[in-house]
């Protein structure tokens, strides 16, 4: 297991975290947190992660009402241990990030067009 410091959220759930230098993606985990994690997929300059552990947990962390979102799940799902204005709020600084990327303007605001008020459920 590798303890790390969760920084800023990333694509699909994740959050980035550093480890002896290297950048560590978890899943499950949120920022700000300091985690325990075990090591999933290693490729050249990354660590693909699950949090399997929470030793200072972010004051947005909620019970994810889903049975299956866990290390190992169905990973079909991302941020359902946020609460779900926090889901909104990450998933529009991954978007932000993206457009930035692209050299495009971004006001931050499309991301939010749907509501995380109903956090499980049919996929539409």
């Amino acid at each position: 297991m590798i303890d790390l410091q969760l920084d800023s959220p990333a694509d699909g759930g994740a959050c980035v975290g550093r480890a002896d230098g290297q950048v560590v993606f978890a899943r499950h985990g949120l920022p700000g947190e300091h985690v325990g994690v075990e090591v999933q997929a290693q490729a050249k300059r990354f660590l693909r992660a699950d949090v399997v552990r929470v030793s200072s947990p972010n004051p947005q962390r909620v019970a994810s009402p889903c049975p299956y979102f866990r290390p190992g799940g169905c990973g079909g799902c991302a941020w359902l241990h946020a609460d779900p204005d926090y889901q909104l709020e990450l998933k529009g600084q991954v978007a932000d990030r993206h457009v930035a990327a692209g050299s495009a303007a971004s006001s931050g605001r499309y991301a939010c067009a749907r509501s995380a008020r109903r956090p499980v459920g049919a996929r539409g």
